[in-house]
């Protein structure tokens, strides 16, 4: 499995923007940054379900994850990209502004981004199942339909 150090270890390259990356577990998936004597340090705290992904070093198949944009393709690493991208550094300097939490999953970022495009660029969850589509199109070598509704959305 995955662990806080082994997740701080895979984004070392954050210390760009930050002293300190910490990811620890609770019962909510939150985000934010503090000062702490003169460092800036990012602080991310993911859900327990969150840990129970499974993790790309697991080897997940391809075949398992069906034909369409699905709930199938979260990971930790998703969610820790979800909130990084809460974090002014990462999404100011382009979009001008804070990202928000706006519409969750596959099918609801896609609806968020055909019928609110202005809205799509602020919602942290698009960055992060756009990034899910693109890693498994490439990883899998094959394109994936939209989210056809709850079937692909729901997470038990």
């Amino acid at each position: 499995g995955i662990d806080a150090f082994t997740t701080i270890t895979h984004f070392s390259w954050l210390r760009t923007f930050w002293s300190t990356l910490i990811v620890t577990r609770s019962i909510l998936s939150t985000s934010r940054e503090m000062r702490i004597e003169k460092r800036t340090i990012a602080n991310i705290v993911c859900c327990e379900k969150c840990w129970n992904y499974p993790h790309m070093e697991d080897g997940i198949d391809c075949d398992d994850l069906g034909t369409t944009l699905s709930v199938k393709m979260s990971s930790l690493g998703g969610v820790i990209l979800h909130e990084l991208v809460h974090f002014d550094p990462m999404c100011v300097p382009s979009i001008g502004q804070q990202t928000e939490d706006i519409a969750w999953g596959p099918l609801s970022v896609r609806k968020l981004r055909q019928n609110e495009p202005e809205n799509a660029c602020l919602n942290a969850d698009n960055y992060k199942w756009y990034a899910r589509h693109l890693w498994w199109t490439v990883i899998c070598n094959r394109r994936f339909s939209a989210p056809r509704g709850k079937i692909d959305t729901y997470e038990p």
